[in-house]
């Protein structure tokens, strides 16, 4: 019996030391994983003493358990009231490099922790003992491998009489969950901020919007003190800015000079052009690296040393390509203050916004592409629409549009029982100016004349260009013929006014003719119809005046549309004769030429002066034609009296249209071979405005008719410019002096003096004289005393037919032979 109770005690014994050494980690709150089994409290202390009937395995159970707290990665420590350390495992050592064993019976304050770390424990701790609830909190603290982050547990330890004996707690290393959550909200964040720039850059189409929009972004996302977008086109190799922001202000792109690309090797936007790869400078302000981006590079691609006075100091930059569909269009240059400002997810990041912003770009780009054939498409239709109503040189209405506004004008008139006025204007040989100044002058002429037109009108008035010289007006609501008579005096009046065209100072007149609705007609061309027969009665009138339109005009009018259409046909039904007026030598009498003068003897009218026929056939175009058969008529004619014996020069009138042919000298030519009539005895005879309006051309074209061998002269001298640096520079033979001077002579000292000096100064230049109209005899001997050349006029004949000149030439051989 003694041996075994020896056995026994010793046992206990044993059992007691190893229960002595799990005593520290033994807590009821550790888990509570020793609840299965009965104990003792030890005076309150917390150590727990085996009872007899544990056994040696439950024993090792718990040595296994106190193996697994020791060893476990979380930091497990006890606190007593006094704040100090009954128990902490070895995860304190690799935590903080401290033994575990320096803690026990230690506060936090004791080991050196720093303050913020020692009150939030010692406040914790206090409120678990105070409150009797466990509690959870998170800290950090720095340890040799960097700040680490912990999630602890505070848990009260009972008596058995339930006194709260010690706090347990358990922090868990959460660094790298901390890391991980930090890295999802980063890239949760990453996410929502290019959503939320996609969806504004998917509702923008304007380049200057999507930059502004990439701007606000990045400055949302990462430190930016500056930021410069560049375009580079291959075709000049220019890099060009198309969005600059410095430090919160936006720069004008516009006053950066674009640059070229740099050398390979230098400038950072030119290299990151070149690769297509980005490039991330910590520091630009050291090594290598410093100021080699092309923000600063000279135009000639070389790099500066140093920025610009006023160029932000910029230490780190990031340098990203903006590419579309693989092709790099240029480059995004984000700088900052701080050194190393941006990381890889900055750089992700800008990647991936600059993916949006190409697409955004393109869809601006089409966009405007498609905008801008839009606008030129309805560009083109309105400009179409536009010519389809209005006259190219004036701007002023055609007359289609003032056709329309007059129909819609006569129906609202009709309706109010009101009435309307229609003026047509011409202006007073336009066709003269355009022939001697040409038609550059003529068009300003018209341009000019429609503004001073325009000016006099109300808002409601039109005035339209119908062609040519012709104006139309429509005045809406007139109660009497005076006011619009009082209208188209105000035109006339504001014509009157000198036009100064260049260097040349013009005075023109118009002719105005007026009709009224419903009086003169109920319909638009029955009105335009007699305001233009109104107009032509105003011309026939003296010009620069104004007529309204009476029944009698509708005469005047058909008489000269029956004129028009028959002198189409005239020279194919043979309707034309020529008469000829002798050219009598001064000296002795004798006739030494002829003019030859076209007549229209009409089927139904008789015959037709040549003062109706001739304007009109200018005006029509007919004037050629029938030019062309008065030469090859009179030139017939003329060998015809040769062949009889009677030689003779046959004078034939050139009209403007006629000077101005190209191939003149050739038809004329043509026409002598023809005929058969040699070229000394053809004279040619032009007016001076004929000649005048291109001098060096009329000089050619005179001295290829001299080429020819006929004879020129310039007809109805004085009447026109009278210039004596024309005769000096045309190649003339005669000078035909006009019936004005002639008719001076009688009892006129000073006519007879401007004669004189005609006949004198024709004689100094060489020229032969033929004064034109001599009706008396003392006209003759005037002229015969001033040694004029020859004569022509009613004084010896007037135009005869050729039978009648025949015989003249016949009477004078039987004189002669008497």
């Amino acid at each position: 019996m003694r041996n075994k109770h020896t056995d026994h005690i010793r046992q206990q014994t044993e059992i007691r030391q190893d229960a002595a050494y799990l005593a520290p980690p033994d807590a009821a709150a550790l888990c509570r994983l020793f609840r299965p089994y009965d104990r003792t409290d030890d005076n309150e202390s917390g150590n727990v003493l085996l009872r007899p009937m544990e056994t040696r395995e439950m024993l090792y159970q718990r040595q296994d358990i106190h193996a697994l707290v020791e060893n476990a990665p979380d930091i497990i420590a006890r606190f007593d009231r006094n704040l100090r350390h009954l128990y902490v495992n070895r995860a304190v050592e690799l935590a903080t490099g401290i033994p575990a064993a320096r803690f026990l019976g230690k506060t936090n304050a004791d080991m050196g922790m720093p303050p913020e770390l020692v009150d939030f424990w010692d406040e914790r701790i206090d409120r678990v003992f105070a409150t009797g609830r466990e509690h959870e909190a998170e800290f950090a603290f720095a340890t040799p491998e960097g700040r680490r982050h912990y999630a602890a547990r505070l848990v009260p330890e009972y008596s058995r009489s339930g006194a709260i004996t010690s706090v347990l707690s358990i922090a868990r290393d959460i660094t790298e969950r901390r890391r991980q959550e930090q890295a999802l909200r980063e890239k949760t964040d990453e996410v929502a901020l290019l959503h939320e720039a996609g969806n504004l850059l998917a509702r923008t189409l304007d380049p200057d919007v999507i930059y502004d929009t990439m701007q606000q972004i990045i400055a949302r996302a990462m430190d930016c003190i500056s930021l410069m977008v560049s375009t580079y086109t291959p075709e000049d190799n220019l890099i060009r800015c198309a969005f600059a922001w410095v430090e919160g202000q936006c720069i004008d792109a516009s006053e950066m000079p674009p640059i070229p690309l740099a050398p390979k090797g230098r400038g950072l936007q030119s290299q990151v052009i070149r690769s297509g790869e980005p490039v991330r400078i910590d520091d630009l302000i050291s090594g290598v690296e410093k100021c080699a981006t092309a923000y600063y590079a000279n135009s000639d691609g070389s790099v500066n040393d140093s920025p610009a006075d006023d160029t932000p100091q910029s230490r780190a930059a990031l340098i990203v390509p903006l590419k579309l569909d693989g092709q790099v269009l240029g480059a995004v240059q984000v700088m900052s203050h701080r050194r190393g400002a941006y990381t890889e997810r900055d750089l992700r990041l800008l990647e991936a916004l600059l993916v949006q912003v190409a697409a955004a770009s393109r869809n601006a780009y089409l966009y405007q592409q498609a905008r801008q054939e839009i606008v030129e498409r309805r560009q083109a239709e309105e400009t179409v629409r536009w010519q389809a109503f209005h006259d190219a040189l004036t701007g002023l209405p055609n007359r289609r549009l003032f056709e329309d506004r007059l129909d819609q004008a006569m129906a609202l008139s009709h309706r109010r029982g009101r009435s309307l006025a229609v003026l047509f204007l011409d202006i007073d040989r336009f066709k003269h100016i355009n022939d001697t100044l040409g038609h550059g002058i003529g068009d300003r002429l018209l341009q000019t004349a429609a503004e001073r037109l325009s000016e006099i009108l109300r808002a409601e008035d039109t005035i339209a260009r119908m062609g040519g010289d012709e104006f139309t007006l429509l005045l809406p609501d007139v109660e009497k013929p005076e006011e619009a008579v009082h209208v188209a005096q105000r035109m006339l009046e504001s014509l009157a006014q000198p036009f100064l065209l260049g260097d040349h100072e013009l005075f023109v007149t118009g002719s105005i003719g007026i009709s009224l609705f419903p009086t003169d007609g109920g319909d638009t061309q029955t009105l335009l119809k007699n305001a233009d027969a109104a107009m032509y009665r105003a011309k026939e009138q003296g010009r620069g005046g104004c007529q309204l339109y009476t029944q009698e005009m509708n005469t005047v009018a058909m008489e000269r549309l029956v004129l028009e259409n028959s002198l189409r046909g005239a020279i194919k039904r043979e309707e034309f004769l020529l008469v000829y007026q002798p050219q009598v030598d001064l000296r002795n009498g004798h006739i030494i030429g002829v003019e030859a003068l076209v007549r229209w003897r009409h089927p139904e009218l008789g015959l037709v002066p040549p003062t109706k026929f001739i304007p009109l056939a200018e005006e029509t175009g007919l004037i050629v034609p029938l030019g062309a058969w008065v030469l090859k008529e009179a030139c017939c004619q003329a060998v015809r009296w040769q062949t009889a014996g009677h030689p003779l020069r046959m004078s034939v009138n050139l009209s403007a249209r006629q000077f101005e042919q190209r191939g003149l000298a050739q038809a004329i030519g043509d026409t002598l071979r023809e005929t058969g009539l040699d070229s000394r005895w053809l004279d040619l005879e032009m007016t001076e405005s004929t000649m005048i309006k291109n001098t060096q051309r009329a000089t050619q074209t005179l001295q290829e008719l001299k080429a020819l061998g006929v004879r020129t002269s310039l007809d109805d001298f004085g009447t026109g410019y009278s210039s004596l640096a024309y005769l000096c520079r045309f190649p003339l033979d005669i000078l035909k002096v006009d019936r004005s001077f002639v008719q001076g002579l009688s009892g006129d000292v000073k006519g007879l003096a401007v004669v004189q000096a005609i006949i004198q100064m024709a004689h100094a230049l060489g020229l032969e004289v033929v004064a034109e109209g001599v009706e008396t005899a003392e006209q003759r001997d005037q002229l015969a005393s001033l040694n004029c050349d020859a004569m022509q006029g009613y004084l010896f004949s007037p135009p005869v037919s050729a039978e009648k000149i025949e015989g003249f030439l016949v009477e004078r051989q039987l004189a002669v032979a008497a």
